[in-house]
């Protein structure tokens, strides 16, 4: 049938006849038509198809179930392939120093495939049936590949051969043992070393600075029920009379201002009296000082020496004159330092003052170690009880805010003082813990134990937060510490609307 064919139907009433006639028309060139019934065409009936889409779906343009269902059959089965082929493709690395015996190694598929996988690196232990296999076997064959006389029907024989491997795979195996117990012993005897305490503690003196409120009272009066002889130092009377009011009648307080001399040479001299003649067992130095926490452009030197003055020489300052009451008890240095010591990440002299605190803790630390003193960091993340406080913040920013020049008001712009009041109320709420026993826990054995350690972290960020960026690139760091902070209006950065939990 020519491509000029078509098929005509028409219907019937005839009701012997089939509903419907179909004629096959050829058309040609010429006028007239030849027209056939299908009926006469072999007797095929024409059968009726009901129509379920277009005619395009009709013709094959969309899938059918059955189709798709083939084709994700075999997109299952290409998948399965792939993974067998990428799974069977790996290999065993460092193959060195791993041993393979083969038996039946005088000639043939034995002998080839020991001296392949001598060449590969293994350590190959051949059986031969022969002494003369087996010289022909290490002749060809590097110093490694051994081999051993075996006669598989002879039990004795195949003792020997077990023997001689159990020998030979020995060595890597004891190793192997030898480091995993030396690294449990290494351990259990740290762990037993931490647990010694000191023994006897009462009447012996601990000197505290910063106990009107927070770590340094919590500290004070859990020391005092432990039975040390504690000398507490408060800013204010008020705060020494509130301290002795909750403590027992041997813990004494003195008027401690960091940032004058005279109130330090005040206090040792107190201190002194009050040791009479038996040393100083432990000074705990912990001072926040007041902390202006804001750009560095906002700040003026005073605001630096506000805090360096109280929270790093005051501190030394004092250390430096009790020093010699330490050596003669052979007593212990404790340090309270901020994560901030681990991190710098706002601008102030608070930052500044826990880096110098590190740096005199670790100089401290292997000078005094000759004379019996030891030194401890207890590095803490970020706690209501201490110097973070959202109220604060909020009062200092908004008066460094105030005092700014036009200028540099104008390059930060308004929104940028709002979001980062915003930026410091989320720090203050999602990275300040209110639970401070973790931090008397980590000074307390600092006191206490015959080896304290020599760094202490409390808190969980500054476990892992502050300890990663720290050791984090600095581009990484200052990724994700710009991200929790908005861009002044002069830098053409866009103030960000929602800040980065941590």
């Amino acid at each position: 049938m020519s491509d000029t064919s078509k098929v005509i139907c028409r219907a019937t009433s005839d009701t012997s006849k089939p509903p419907t006639e179909c004629y096959v028309s050829a058309i040609s060139e010429e006028p007239q038509s030849l027209k056939f019934p299908l009926s006469e065409m072999g007797g095929l009936q024409p059968e009726p198809k009901p129509l379920t889409g277009t005619v395009s779906e009709e013709a094959g343009g969309v899938l059918s179930l059955s189709d798709s269902l083939h084709i994700a059959i075999l997109a299952s089965i290409l998948s399965l392939i792939l993974y067998w082929l990428i799974r069977d493709s790996h290999r065993v690395r460092n193959l060195s120093g791993k041993h393979v015996f083969i038996t039946d190694c005088d000639t043939g598929l034995g002998k080839s495939l020991a001296k392949w996988l001598d060449k590969r690196g293994f350590c190959v232990i051949a059986a031969c049936a022969t002494e003369k296999g087996g010289q022909e076997l290490r002749s060809c064959s590097s110093p490694s590949l051994k081999t051993v006389n075996l006669n598989l029907a002879d039990s004795n024989s195949i003792a020997r051969a077990v023997v001689f491997v159990t020998e030979e795979t020995a060595g890597k195996d004891s190793l192997h043992i030898a480091i995993l117990a030396s690294i449990l012993s290494l351990i259990l005897y740290w762990l037993i070393r931490d647990s010694h305490r000191v023994r006897n503690l009462s009447g012996k003196h601990v000197f505290i600075t910063d106990c009107d409120t927070g770590l340094g009272k919590s500290l004070a009066k859990w020391l005092d029920k432990r039975g040390f002889c504690v000398i507490a130092a408060c800013a204010t009377e008020k705060g020494g009379q509130e301290l002795r009011s909750c403590s027992s009648p041997s813990l004494k307080t003195v008027n401690l201002n960091l940032a004058d001399s005279n109130s330090i040479a005040r206090a040792v001299v107190f201190v002194t009296e009050e040791t009479a003649g038996k040393g100083l067992f432990g000074l705990v130095s912990n001072a926040e000082g007041t902390a202006p926490v804001a750009p560095t452009d906002w700040l003026r030197i005073e605001d630096f020496h506000s805090v360096l003055d109280v929270s790093l020489l005051g501190l030394i300052e004092i250390t430096l004159k009790l020093l010699p009451l330490l050596k003669k008890a052979e007593g212990r240095v404790v340090n309270l330092i901020n994560a901030k010591g681990l991190m710098a990440f706002v601008g102030g002299g608070y930052s500044l003052s826990k880096w110098g605190m590190e740096a005199f803790s670790d100089t401290l630390r292997m000078e005094m170690q000759h004379f019996g003193v030891k030194v401890s960091i207890v590095e803490h993340g970020f706690l209501k009880a201490g110097v973070v406080n959202s109220d604060v913040l909020e009062r200092d920013l908004l008066r460094l805010w105030n005092r700014l020049t036009p200028e540099i008001r104008d390059s930060y712009g308004e929104k940028y003082f709002v979001e980062y009041i915003k930026a410091q109320r989320s720090s203050v709420k999602r990275l300040c813990d209110s639970d401070i026993s973790k931090v008397i826990k980590c000074m307390e054995h600092a006191l206490i134990a015959m080896y304290p350690r020599t760094r202490y972290r409390a808190g969980w960020d500054a476990k892992f937060f502050w300890l990663f960026l720290s050791y984090a690139p600095s581009c990484l760091s200052d990724m994700l510490l710009c991200m929790m902070f908005p861009a002044p209006a002069a830098s053409g950065g866009s103030v960000p609307g929602a800040l980065i939990n941590i």
